[in-house]
């Protein structure tokens, strides 16, 4: 029969077992998952765990994006990261520290939207908010004004590069030469930076060929010209080199129009044109006795400018080149008999 005593010294002897297990597991486990009482309440938006590495991808899933350009990374935590605060973070291509671009928190499916802009290239990663981790991080002394604990690792997703093209601004154009001239671009290449290769390049048949390099001042500014061989109408572009601080770019910048003078008349409308066309008033064209039929030709005279085909033949009076159509005339404000430039374009 047991007594009352023995009783007692059962239920002792089991509290103390029991003690001494607790202790023994919670001494076995890793010393950042070793619950002390926190500083603060953990809000109700945080969870009470997140994953190592966070899961983001580029939207845009090239890599690279223009000067200035939009970039966007997005992920999915699932719901056990609803209301979660992250950050966008960046890092040049030619520093060591994060900066925080954007923060978003994540929906109640746990996904997530984080845009910026990017003026150089570098590396994108999504981190947790440092207040959501110090709120998840337990246990530890926090460092200094961080709020972290020492031994806390912030969740951080892959590093994701991105390669940004440099930017080229046109501040001016001199693109038509009228008899002999020179032709010339200037502008800034973004990031500002000197000493870049910047080149003109000019299209001539399905080939581009260079007709003027130099590089960007100290501020990026640049200043290129050329003197064009011959008569015509050729695309042209800027081409910033490999030097440069982000990655090699080009920008188009219209047409390098080289005119000559020529001797013009006009003449009116009626009748079919050698062409096989109805010449009616409102035509625009040009009648020349070799260019074939369909050929485009830019004529400037006085502040106008207009690009019409050729439609008929003549004219056939010494010394005259061109007959324009009487709607040509007009759009031209051109009289009766002179002097038009013209390319064929």
């Amino acid at each position: 029969m047991r007594t009352q005593m023995d009783l007692r010294a059962r239920r002792a002897c089991t509290a103390a077992a029991a003690v001494g297990f607790a202790y023994a597991a919670h001494a076995a486990l890793p010393a950042s998952a070793q619950v002390t009482t926190p500083a603060a309440p953990i809000p109700a938006t945080v969870p009470t765990a997140a994953p190592t590495v966070l899961p983001a991808h580029l939207v845009s899933g090239s890599g690279s994006v223009n000067y200035r350009g939009r970039v966007s990374v997005a992920g999915r935590l699932g719901p056990g990261g609803a209301g979660l605060p992250l950050d966008l973070q960046f890092r040049g291509s030619s520093t060591s520290t994060w900066q925080t671009l954007g923060s978003a928190v994540t929906s109640r499916s746990g996904v997530y939207r984080l845009t910026a802009r990017l003026g150089h290239s570098g590396t994108l990663r999504v981190s947790l908010a440092r207040s959501a981790a110090a709120s998840l991080a337990l246990g530890s002394a926090p460092i200094g004004g961080s709020g972290l604990p020492a031994s806390t690792a912030v969740p951080t997703s892959q590093p994701m590069p991105v390669a940004v093209r440099a930017g080229i601004g046109i501040g001016s154009a001199r693109l038509n030469v009228f008899g002999r001239g020179h032709s010339s671009v200037a502008g800034v290449v973004y990031p500002t930076r000197g000493g870049v290769t910047v080149a003109l390049d000019v299209r001539s048949g399905h080939r581009w060929h260079t007709v003027a390099t130099g590089r960007t001042g100290a501020r990026g500014r640049y200043h290129l010209s050329f003197t064009p061989a011959s008569v015509g109408s050729e695309p042209a572009r800027l081409v910033v080199g490999a030097d440069g601080p982000d990655v090699s770019g080009t920008r188009p910048v219209g047409s390098v129009d080289v005119f000559r003078l020529a001797e013009a008349s006009w003449y009116g409308p009626g009748g079919t044109t050698a062409c096989g066309q109805q010449l009616t008033a409102g035509m625009l064209g040009v009648a020349n006795k070799t260019l074939p039929c369909g050929t485009l030709v830019t004529l400037h005279y006085g502040s106008r400018t207009v690009r019409v085909p050729v439609i008929d033949r003549g004219p056939f009076v010494a010394g005259r080149e061109f007959d324009l159509t009487e709607a040509t005339k007009d759009a031209l404000g051109f009289g009766d008999l002179g002097g038009v430039w013209t390319t064929v374009a």
